[in-house]
């Protein structure tokens, strides 16, 4: 709840701040765009926008093997969305989506690995796109490395290093793993922190859930071809389908923009929200795309930048909420039932 107050508190400030810097008085909550048609649109993109991201989990985890009913993977995508919007780095989406796979009786390794795939093939896909970006479009780099966003595309990039080489380090070299886990259970027993018995056991289940993480690794690389490709093609129409709200909401307001500037733009935006420090990449996200509509869109971008946010992130933020707090509720009384019964 804290961490959502944050969130309110850094959305309403970063807007009020794009506001004073690029928005002329009066055009903030002026709605006449919103026409039936294109009110239409935008519900309909945001239907598909929520599918194609549960259906992209879903088969990821249909090459892992587990059969999960496609219902439960939607409330499972929508807990991402708002722990992920709340959490610096979006790091807390996969983690809760980890902890409910483990209570529907996916083990804790293969869940890693699912919430852990699903990242890369996101991840792949900007690495593949923004070098071409950056080829056709070099000005875009030039605009957020002036407007000073030069540290976080440092620190986004390095992040990701971090994270793949650490990933293939775990997948390359199991022993390696265990060998580190021994050592730092043998450090608390030394300690006196755990008993030799709990370093047994807590060693038998983390090595077991390497396992299973590695197996999912490999099983997803050469399982199901079917499945392996609807992953990756849900994944690209899921990004497409993120992108294509700055283009409707643009042309709605009745600006003249390439759709492939916004989609170039998007691509680049994005790379650097994908692990943001705030919450939700919220003031970067916003302050990056008012800079790089600056000169295509006048008056109207702090009420662009909100409809977009809204849109990508803070409805499906707000469903999750709901979701998380129901199913959240749901543990607690099944547990509440198994120590009665």
């Amino acid at each position: 709840m804290l961490l959502t107050l944050v969130l309110i508190g850094a959305a309403a400030l970063s807007i009020s701040m794009i506001y004073r810097v690029f928005g002329d008085e009066g055009k903030l909550f002026t709605f006449d765009f919103f026409t039936p048609a294109t009110l239409t649109a935008i519900l309909g993109l945001l239907l598909v926008y929520f599918a194609l991201d549960s259906l992209r989990f879903y088969c990821v985890l249909r090459t892992l093997g587990h059969k999960l009913p496609f219902w439960y993977i939607v409330k499972l995508s929508f807990i991402n969305i708002f722990v992920s919007t709340i959490t610096p780095f979006a790091t807390g989406g996969g983690f809760a989506q980890i902890y409910f796979l483990t209570k529907a009786g996916v083990p804790m390794g293969r869940a890693t690995a699912a919430t852990s795939i699903r990242t890369l093939l996101s991840v792949v896909f900007f690495i593949v796109a923004l070098p071409f970006v950056l080829l056709i479009n070099p000005a875009m780099l030039n605009t957020l490395l002036e407007g000073g966003f030069l540290w976080i595309l440092i620190i986004t990039l390095t992040i990701y290093i971090v994270i793949v080489v650490g990933l293939l380090r775990v997948v390359s070299n199991e022993r390696w793993v265990k060998r580190t886990v021994l050592r730092f259970l043998r450090f608390l027993r030394r300690r006196g922190i755990i008993s030799p018995r709990t370093m047994r056991r807590t060693y038998l289940r983390l090595t077991g859930e390497v396992r299973h993480f590695n197996s999912g690794i490999r099983l997803f690389a050469g399982g199901s071809k079917k499945f392996l490709a609807f992953s990756v093609l849900c994944t690209g129409l899921f990004l497409l389908a993120m992108f294509s709200f700055s283009v409707l909401l643009i042309h709605a307001m009745g600006y003249d923009v390439s759709p492939g500037y916004i989609y170039q733009m998007q691509v680049l935006i994005n790379f650097i929200m994908y692990f943001a420090l705030t919450p939700g990449a919220t003031v970067i996200a916003e302050g990056g795309f008012a800079l790089m509509l600056s000169g295509h869109v006048e008056g109207n971008i702090p009420l662009l930048t909100l409809m977009w946010r809204l849109f990508t992130v803070y409805a499906g933020t707000v469903i999750g909420m709901v979701v998380f707090y129901i199913e959240m509720y749901s543990v607690s009384r099944k547990k509440k039932e198994r120590r009665n019964g």
